[in-house]
């Protein structure tokens, strides 16, 4: 059973897609520069839309065109590896990451996965593109013991 299973309704998956077409509201208000916005999001498979597919994705239900870039399974390392691709393939005004729930849940080190996250969000100062970058959610169920390392992650 995983978090999702937990949901009424999948109310997560609104509030995530709600809060991140705010973020990205109140990011566009801070750059004038371009006129029109082009999100992608990049993570893992919460972002990717797991377990349900792409159409399920909270890319997807932000009302907002978003290019979805989740992969299931990935850590921040593999993210950081290929940011800059993403980048260059979908020409981004505002890039959304979201990653770490894989490496809260394997042995990864916290602090090098935060310290990954920071490098994204410079790849994306130097591309000129806008970071919004998430927090990921607590577990439930029988990973619930992970919580600590998902808020001092978060934190």
């Amino acid at each position: 059973m995983t978090y999702y299973d937990l949901i009424p309704g999948k109310r997560y998956v609104r509030r995530l897609a709600g809060a991140v077409l705010a973020l990205g509201l109140v990011a566009g208000a801070a750059s004038e520069a371009h006129a029109l916005k082009v999100y992608t999001a990049i993570g893992d498979s919460i972002t990717w839309g797991y377990p349900y597919g792409n159409s399920w994705a909270w890319p997807s239900r932000t009302g907002q065109t978003i290019y979805n870039r989740g992969v299931g399974g990935e850590t921040t390392s593999a993210g950081l590896s290929r940011i800059q691709k993403v980048i260059n393939n979908t020409n981004p005004t505002h890039l959304i990451i979201m990653f770490g729930t894989n490496d809260v849940n394997g042995p990864s080190d916290v602090n090098g996965s935060a310290r990954n996250i920071r490098d994204m969000a410079q790849i994306c100062h130097d591309n000129f593109v806008i970071p919004i970058v998430l927090t990921i959610p607590p577990f439930v169920g029988p990973k619930a013991s992970l919580n600590s390392r998902v808020i001092e992650y978060n934190s």
